[in-house]
């Protein structure tokens, strides 16, 4: 679940050079199970709701409870140092769980060159964009509203590192998403940005109270997740009157850390049917079942290369590739 403990828990273990993994908050008992015994985790770090899922089945290792048992946790040996750990960018940092649409979940293993880099290149797209569309001298501080669940790779690259890293305000939501809770907080703490996936985005702007409540504090907007059409983006632009020339669309996916092309501003305008370009030091083509690169409006599967391409799946064996080539195929059309 989205909480306090869950960041402060991810903060302590990536930087004792131990490997975070966020298990699905949505997943049954036996998913959970499941879980824990694919990654086998040192310790479980979880709310009473999740583990009462588990029906009082022993998980098999140390557990500490949120609600009743992170207080003293985090108590413990509050003065102790970090242990000086040598830590490798390509050491795995996390490990986030795949939606398992062919087969059962898999653990998609984020390295720290992977997060470094997707932090980097999201602060390359937002220093763009602000230079492109220099925003007004008196704007207010940003404030970004985060709704996607921190087991979800959007979430936890994009917000949790960069927002909380870089000293960013940002209010979380908990709980089952609900358009007007959004709608809600958006207006009353003056919300400027947020990143959305498509179907939260459409259930927000076509929901039958959107026009009741004052948007108008929204001034980025953003996401991806599924395909955005042309006519949630005019909507939004309806609805949020003054995230115009101000949202962004992108394509990615766990195994590329979140991100692999975006589409932002005016490029958006132009184009609203692109997911856009790469961002720097990443390289996407579109080939064939051959492995051979298709022309200019060609259908074939997708390969992406770059320093955000995770390195494997947990425990799993690094698929072989076509060709011979490092690209990993995305399975992508």
């Amino acid at each position: 679940a989205n909480s306090p403990e869950w960041i402060i828990t991810f903060w302590a273990t990536v930087s004792l050079g131990a490997i975070a993994v966020g298990l699905n908050g949505w997943w049954t008992g036996p998913e959970i199970r499941y879980g824990v015994d694919d990654c086998e985790p040192a310790l479980l770090v979880a709310d009473a709701r999740r583990l009462a899922r588990l029906e009082g089945a022993d998980p098999g290792v140390p557990v500490v409870e949120m609600e009743t048992g992170f207080e003293s946790l985090v108590a413990y040996a509050p003065g102790a140092p970090l242990p000086d750990e040598a830590i490798d960018e390509d050491d795995p940092a996390v490990i986030l769980y795949t939606s398992g649409t062919t087969g059962r979940p898999k653990g998609a293993i984020n390295t720290h060159r992977n997060v470094n880099s997707m932090l980097q290149l999201n602060l390359f797209s937002g220093t763009r964009s602000a230079m492109l569309n220099p925003p007004p001298p008196d704007l207010p501080p940003n404030l970004a509203l985060v709704t996607s669940p921190l087991f979800h790779v959007s979430a936890l690259n994009a917000a949790c590192c960069m927002y909380l890293g870089l000293g960013l305000s940002s209010i979380w939501l908990v709980g089952r998403f609900d358009p007007v809770v959004v709608m809600r907080l958006i207006e009353s703490e003056r919300i400027t940005s947020w990143g959305f996936t498509g179907t939260v985005l459409h259930r927000v702007v076509h929901h039958p109270d959107a026009g009741k409540y004052d948007l108008s504090s929204l001034r980025t907007l953003g996401g991806g997740g599924s395909p955005i059409s042309v006519a949630l983006l005019e909507r939004s632009k309806e609805v949020f009157p003054n995230v115009r020339g101000s949202m962004a669309v992108g394509y990615g996916l766990t195994e590329s850390s979140a991100l692999a092309a975006t589409n932002s501003g005016m490029e958006l305008e132009l184009f609203p049917e692109s997911v856009g370009r790469t961002p720097p030091t990443v390289s996407l083509e579109i080939r064939g079942p051959d492995g051979g690169v298709l022309a200019d409006g060609e259908e074939g599967e997708i390969y992406v290369r770059g320093p955000i391409i995770m390195p494997g799946y947990w425990r799993r064996p690094r698929p072989s590739l076509p060709m011979g080539g490092s690209e990993p195929a995305t399975s992508d059309a």
